[in-house]
This record gives structure tokens, C-alpha cells and sequence, in this order.
């Protein structure tokens, strides 16, 4: 059941990821949250993504703007810094509070009140619709890369900025992977330093079926790239990740 989930879920995130704007991280970290613990969710959804970033950043590479990429790049690279580091301090499985006496650590609190924040984004219209200036690209690199540090979810603010450059949807896509691209490289060093549950025999391999199963997804999604946007594809992600922050709070996960 394990390899089953983790292979449809990294295929059709990376897949979607060229169609919808979604990052393959913010799907692919519920899957693995069913399985593991919160900071090892993160570490192995973490691995996952870059080898996936590395891949699209070959195929979409001669699409990337480098002046965007630049301006948003450093303040996400920071960003990404602090964001890891947060997560190691919160990476105690003591209990934060208690739900019909199941024990919530602090770090799950924070994964889950983060996933429901960004389902709100994709749920409620007026959130989803909100863009902010082309002139604060440093905030939001800034913003994307410590959330993505913390908990991997930095495609929401990332295109919530992106969305503003004036690019086509291919630069998109691209800006926003190399971007992804950075963040990643920044914070799994870090997560490794304090961690070396990734490597026990029992989560090498649905490291590498999650890598496989998401290079093949991104393969076919860059022959299919194109414009469209896919509404119900957002809402029922939306709904998926609400509940699975949901389920962390409440101590189901």
C-alpha cells in the first residue's frame, strides 16, 4: 500500500504541477505523513523534490528568467535557511497538547495549521484571487523559501508573487522550479546534519519510487504544458490538504 500511494500521488502531483501550479511537495507530504512522522515526512518528501526539481530544471532550463530568478532566488535562499532551522528547533515528538488523550507534538501543530492555511488559498475565492505587487519579489522569495524550509509548502506564495512578472506560462513553470530548486538544495543539508532516520533500510525505497514516479510524471507534463487551468483539480486538493491538517491537529496522523 505504501509503494501504491507514493507512486500515483508523485506522478500525478509532478504531472499537475505543469497544469495547475501546485507544487509537488504540497501533495506529496500528506502521502508520506501517512506513513512516517512529521520530520521524517519532510526529510523524505524533501529528497523526492529535489531530484524532481533537478530533472524539470534540465527540461525547462532555456525558459528561465534570470532577472526574476535572481531577485526572488536570494531572499528565498534566506528564507529557506531560517525556515529548516525553525524546523529543527520544533523537531520534538513531546507532546504539545492532547486530543481525547493522543498526544500532538509541536512540530505536528505547525505541519498542520501550515497545510490548512494553504488550502484556503486554493478553497476560498477571495484568498485564491488575492495577488500582490510585482515589486516585492524579495518578500516573497523570502516568504516561499521559509515556508518552504519548514515544511516544504512554497509553491502557494511563490505564485502568488510569479504570477505578477509578466511571464509566459513556460518561464513560469521554469522560474518557479529553479526557484523550488534552491530552497531544496538549502534545506536538506540542513535537515541531514540533525537527522539520519532517511537512510534506514525501510525509507530508501519509497524515496526512490517517489523519484522515479515523479521524473515520469514531469517527462509527460512537459510534453502536455500548456495554459489550461484546471479548477477542480485546485478544489479537490484543497479539500485533501485541509483535512489531512485537520487529521494532524486532531492527532489521526
Amino acid at each position: 500500500m505504501l509503494y501504491l500511494v507514493i507512486c500515483i500521488v508523485a506522478f500525478s502531483a509532478s504531472l499537475l504541477t505543469f497544469f495547475s501550479g501546485f507544487g509537488l511537495g504540497t501533495l506529496l507530504l500528506p502521502a508520506f505523513l501517512f506513513f512516517f512522522p512529521p520530520a521524517e515526512a519532510i526529510l523524505m518528501t524533501a529528497l523526492v523534490h529535489v531530484v524532481n526539481s533537478l530533472f524539470k530544471a534540465g527540461l525547462l532550463f532555456r525558459y528561465f528568467n534570470k532577472t526574476i530568478l535572481l531577485s526572488f532566488g536570494v531572499s528565498a535562499l534566506l528564507g529557506a535557511v531560517l525556515g529548516a532551522n525553525t524546523l529543527l528547533y520544533f523537531k520534538t515528538e513531546q507532546a504539545f497538547y492532547t486530543v481525547f488523550e493522543r498526544p500532538i507534538s509541536t512540530l505536528s501543530f505547525i505541519i498542520g495549521l501550515i497545510m490548512i492555511v494553504f488550502a484556503l488559498f486554493e478553497l476560498v475565492p477571495k484568498i485564491s484571487e488575492f495577488r500582490l505587487k510585482k515589486n516585492v519579489f524579495f518578500i516573497g522569495g523570502f516568504l516561499s523559501g521559509y515556508f518552504g524550509g519548514l515544511s516544504g509548502h512554497q509553491g502557494a506564495f511563490r505564485s502568488m508573487f510569479l504570477i505578477k512578472g509578466g511571464l509566459s506560462t513556460a518561464q513560469f513553470v521554469a522560474t518557479g522550479t529553479a526557484i523550488a530548486l534552491i530552497v531544496d538544495l538549502v534545506r536538506i543539508p540542513i535537515y541531514f546534519t540533525h537527522s539520519s532516520q532517511t537512510w534506514q533500510q525501510d525509507n530508501i525505497t519509497p524515496i526512490l519510487v517517489g523519484c522515479l514516479s515523479a521524473i515520469s510524471g514531469a517527462f509527460l507534463g512537459k510534453k502536455w504544458l500548456t495554459k489550461v487551468k484546471m479548477k477542480w483539480v485546485h478544489i479537490l486538493v484543497g479539500m485533501f490538504i485541509f483535512c489531512m491538517g485537520i487529521a494532524l491537529l486532531v492527532g489521526l496522523l
